[in-house]
Order: structure tokens, then sequence, then C-alpha cells
């Protein structure tokens, strides 16, 4: 898949995806799973790998605790018909989008992303039926 761009929006993007990993490395001391490429741009990782990093994984195995999906309104990430996959490998899964959010909702809505996350972690964690 080839990405049409210019010379500027390429380096402006490799540069997004720069501040964005350090931003990470302040966050997480280290980027798990990172292998950093001299000379390989972040443009180029994201066309050679883009069907691998839009794909739904092979997984196997599932988590029986609380898990929260939390999305953007405006991000297609999550979508509906992923839900029945989701649920298979996270029972307890809930769902919940944050209006007007993109795909970095954290970063465009961070006050209604704490609350969200807030409130998942202090509910009690549901009897019986799943969300």
């Amino acid at each position: 898949m080839a990405i049409a761009l210019t010379p500027y929006q390429r380096e402006a993007i490799n540069e997004a995806c720069r501040r964005h990993q350090v931003a990470r490395l302040h966050a997480f001391g280290s980027v798990v799973g990172s292998h950093y490429q001299p000379g390989v741009s972040d443009i180029d990782v994201l066309e050679r790998d883009m069907a691998q990093i839009t794909g739904w994984p092979d997984v196997r195995g599932r988590f029986d605790g609380p898990a929260l999906f939390l999305t953007g309104a405006l991000s297609d990430y999550v979508r509906p018909e992923h839900r029945d996959a989701i649920k298979d490998l996270f029972p307890k899964a809930r769902f919940a989008r944050i209006h007007d959010a993109g795909h970095w909702l954290h970063a465009e809505r961070p006050k209604e992303f704490e609350a969200a996350v807030r409130a998942f972690l202090e509910a009690p964690e549901p009897t019986g039926a799943t969300a």
C-alpha cells in the first residue's frame, strides 16, 4: 500500500511519531516491542506493515477479569462487528465511547478519558451476566 506524501508531509508525520515515542518513553520507561531501525522512517514501516497493523490478530487464550474497551466515537478501530470476537477473548468486556474523540481519545478528551477509566476501575465487578 503506497501512501503519496510530499517530503514535507512525510517529515511532519515522522516528527509527530517521534514526539509520541518520546512521550511513551517518558511515560513507560521503554517501548515494549520497539524495533528501531536507523534510516527506516515511521511512514516506511506503516506502508510496509499496514495490513498487519490494521488486521485482527490471531490470538488464543482468554482473560476472565473485567476489561474496558474505551473508544472515541469518531474512531472506527473497535467496530460493532468486533464485539463477538472481543467477548470471546474478554468475557467480561465492557464497551464505552467518548463523544467527539477519535483514536487518540486520551489526548483529545483527557478529562472524559480519565472519568471513564476511573468509573470503570471504581465500579464493582458485575455478577452473573456481563455487559
